[in-house]
């Protein structure tokens, strides 16, 4: 089960940087948001096999301590990673954020 990281690892940098560049393509702030969401349905419809299968992996890996913190880190890498897109997005276009009270 470990090698399927080996696999997931890759797709994970893969996607991170595509969504980078697509969002960064974007001509203000709501259009490089809505190019990230585009893109995501279009990975649907083109990969429609391929969200059930991540989602059967963490089924199968919860139980198991090592494997759920090795899948983990990637997991958190790609939502950090997309945090600072969205940051980045946000300077790029003088978005200000206002933490929530």
């Amino acid at each position: 089960m470990v090698g399927a990281l080996d696999i997931s690892t890759p797709n994970v940098e893969r996607r991170i940087r595509a969504l980078v560049a697509i969002a960064l393509d974007g001509r203000d702030f709501e259009a490089g948001v809505r190019a990230v969401a585009r893109s995501g349905a279009q990975f649907g419809r083109r990969e429609p096999q391929w969200t059930p299968l991540p989602v059967e992996f963490w089924i199968h890996v919860s139980p198991r301590d090592d494997l759920r913190r090795a899948v983990l880190d990637p997991h958190a890498h790609q939502l950090d990673a997309l945090a600072e897109l969205v940051s980045e997005l946000g300077r790029r276009h003088g978005k200000t954020w206002h933490p929530a009270a």
